[in-house]
C-alpha cells in the first residue's frame, strides 16, 4: 500500500498537467479579468508544475535505487509499471488531440503542440525510468535474462510499445513466479 501511494504522483503525473491547464482557462476566463490574477494564477501553476516534475523524478530515481538493493519484489515493480502505463493512456489520447487542435490552428496552435509532445515526453522518461527498475529487480531475482532485460529497458522508452511490453513483462513474470511456486510445493 506504501509502495503505492508513493507512486500515484508518477501515475497522475500527465493528468496534474491537464487539471493545471483546466484551472489556468477557468481563472482566465471565469473568475477574474485582472492581469495580476491571471499572471499569479499562472506563476502558481508553474510552481505546483516544478514541484510535481522533481517530486515525480525524486519517486522514481529513489525507486530505482531500491530496486537495485532488491527492497521490492520484481512482480511487485513490474505490476506497479503496468497499472502506470495503463492509466496514462487515456492522457496520452488527451494529448493527442491537442496536438491535432494544435495542428488545425496552424501557427497559434504550436502552443499546443509543444505542450502535448513535452508532457508526453517527460511522462515516458518517467515511467520508462520506472521501467528500468522493474527489469532490474526482474534480473536481480533470475527471472529475466541478460539479454530480455536490456530489450524491456529499451522498450519502456519507445512510444506505444512501452505499453504493450509492460503488459508482456508482467505476464512472463507472472507465470515464471507460478511455475516456481509449484516447484517448491
Amino acid at each position: 500500500m506504501k509502495f503505492t501511494l508513493k507512486m500515484l504522483p508518477v501515475m497522475l503525473y500527465p493528468y496534474i498537467y491537464m487539471i493545471c491547464l483546466v484551472i489556468y482557462f477557468i481563472i482566465y476566463y471565469k473568475v477574474d479579468n485582472s492581469t495580476a490574477m491571471q499572471s499569479n494564477g499562472m506563476l502558481i501553476l508553474l510552481a505546483l508544475a516544478i514541484v510535481c516534475n522533481l517530486y515525480s523524478l525524486i519517486v522514481v530515481v529513489v525507486n530505482m535505487v531500491l530496486a537495485a538493493k532488491g527492497k521490492y519484489k520484481a512482480i511487485d515493480l513490474v505490476r506497479m509499471n503496468m497499472n502506470i502505463k495503463l492509466a496514462h493512456i487515456p492522457a496520452y489520447m488527451v494529448h493527442f488531440g491537442l496536438g491535432m487542435v494544435g495542428l488545425l490552428a496552424s501557427v497559434w496552435g504550436i502552443g499546443f503542440i509543444l505542450w502535448a509532445v513535452l508532457i508526453d515526453l517527460l511522462t515516458i522518461g518517467l515511467t520508462g525510468m520506472n521501467g528500468i527498475s522493474a527489469c532490474i529487480s526482474a534480473r536481480k531475482e533470475g527471472l529475466l535474462s541478460k539479454g530480455m532485460t536490456v530489450l524491456f529497458a529499451i522498450t519502456n522508452f519507445i512510444y506505444c510499445v512501452d505499453v504493450l511490453c509492460a503488459i508482456l513483462i508482467y505476464y512472463k513474470l507472472k507465470k515464471s513466479k507460478e511455475a516456481s511456486e509449484k516447484v517448491v510445493k
